[in-house]
């Protein structure tokens, strides 16, 4: 019980034992001798105590309400200072929402760039190793044409006959009236078998050239372009001056290539002066192995043994 509360039963008290005490002063103590006296006691503590009562009554249903008011005042402060605990709470988390926001944005952003760096670091080294390829590659097909050009000057450089003639000083009919022969001896064997191997490497250039620049598929490249345009004037300068590949009832192996390499260039080169370089070649090959050409060479030759 508040101290409040029995302050008010004490203040109520007083006034109803100063009535009784008054009451009791008057008329003694004891029981009424009629009923009027008991009516006339009724009405006078009725008559006094029932607007004290009264009045106590309305000052307990003020206390009441203001305690009611003070203890909604105090839960309506309460929300309040709530809700501001909850407010600045939320701003709290929304700061920290925000702050990881825009942490995981930084993290995206720095992600995507490493993925980028990556990316092109991958595709630089790439690059590097098809470079890297490229160029071996290239050197093992130089090497081997140098290899290849060795054996050939080797091969021309051969004494074939009792003439001390070498492979390159030997003319075009000269050359067909031996290759086209059905003797046996042992000059016309020698001077066959050099001139098959001449051909064979010559056709070896050929072809380690036309399979790197079909790999590639593009001739518009220094390698490709200088040694190919080399073995092609090479080829031609055999043919015309010399006679190789100028044979009678047999297949030109050296035409197929050709020919072969003349499709590829018509498909994926732009380069007129090479294609037109080839199909001269290619004409020349054609115009030397006719029948009547053949013979005419045989019968040449003939005339000086």
């Amino acid at each position: 019980m508040s101290s409040k509360l029995l302050l008010g039963l004490i203040l109520l008290l007083i006034p109803i034992s100063l009535i009784v005490g008054v009451f009791i002063s008057y008329f003694g103590v004891g029981p009424a001798k009629s009923l009027a006296d008991w009516g006339a006691t009724g009405d006078f503590f009725g008559g006094l105590l029932n607007p004290l009562l009264t009045f106590c009554s309305i000052l307990i249903l003020i206390y009441s309400l203001r305690l009611q008011q003070k203890a909604g005042l105090e839960a309506a402060i309460s929300a309040e200072k709530t809700a501001k605990i909850n407010l600045e709470q939320l701003e709290l988390n929304k700061a920290a929402q925000e702050l990881q926001f825009s942490e995981s944005e930084k993290q995206r952003l720095h992600s995507e760039k490493l993925i980028k760096v990556g990316l092109e670091q991958n595709k630089h080294l790439e690059t590097q190793i098809k470079s890297s390829l490229r160029s071996a590659k290239e050197t093992h097909i130089l090497n081997q044409l140098d290899n290849l050009s060795r054996s050939l000057n080797t091969c021309l450089s051969l004494e074939v006959d009792n003439k001390e003639r070498k492979m390159s000083q030997i003319n075009k009919a000269t050359l067909v009236w031996f290759t086209s022969d059905e003797e046996d001896s042992s000059i016309t064997y020698l001077i066959k078998m050099n001139a098959n191997r001449i051909e064979q490497i010559v056709i070896g250039k050929l072809s380690l050239i036309t399979f790197y620049l079909e790999e590639l598929e593009s001739v518009e490249n220094f390698l490709g372009r200088y040694h190919f345009e080399f073995v092609i004037n090479e080829v031609e300068h055999l043919v015309r001056t010399h006679g190789y590949f100028i044979r009678k009832n047999r297949d030109n192996i050296l035409e197929k290539y050709l020919t072969d390499f003349y499709n590829f260039l018509t498909a994926y080169s732009s380069d007129s002066e090479l294609i037109k370089k080839v199909s001269v070649l290619l004409n020349l090959l054609k115009k030397e192995n006719d029948p009547k050409s053949i013979e005419n060479y045989i019968e040449e030759a003939s005339c000086w043994f």
